[in-house]
């Protein structure tokens, strides 16, 4: 994949090889400059969104352990990137699901 570094020649060139590759018809603005910025390929994001959105279903929220440990990284700083985006634009955890009350009802 061509460099992301600048604003330049390199950047637009890795903005067409993205948004060509595999998936990346498939995501948002937001999504295709999180691929730009990570770099990531299309593909491997869906992938990564498919495997989170999951997680946050089947718990009830995202947490940035469950990121690393899902996604098999200690990559901190792509890690938090991941997770902030997630809250921010797929409001991931912004109802968690509560436990269950003494009334029985969730």
């Amino acid at each position: 994949m061509p460099s992301l570094d600048s604003q330049g020649p390199d950047f637009e060139e890795a903005a067409k090889f993205i948004q060509k590759a595999p998936g990346g018809d498939l995501l948002s603005k937001n999504e295709f400059d999180l691929c730009m910025k990570l770099p990531l390929f299309p593909y491997n994001y869906l992938a990564i969104k498919d495997v989170l959105v999951r997680e946050a279903h089947r718990n009830g929220m995202l947490t940035m352990e469950g990121i690393k440990r899902l996604l098999k990284t200690t990559d901190e700083e792509k890690s938090a990137q991941i997770y902030d985006f997630f809250v921010r634009e797929l409001r991931i955890n912004e109802n968690p699901r509560r436990s269950v009350g003494s009334s029985g009802v969730m």
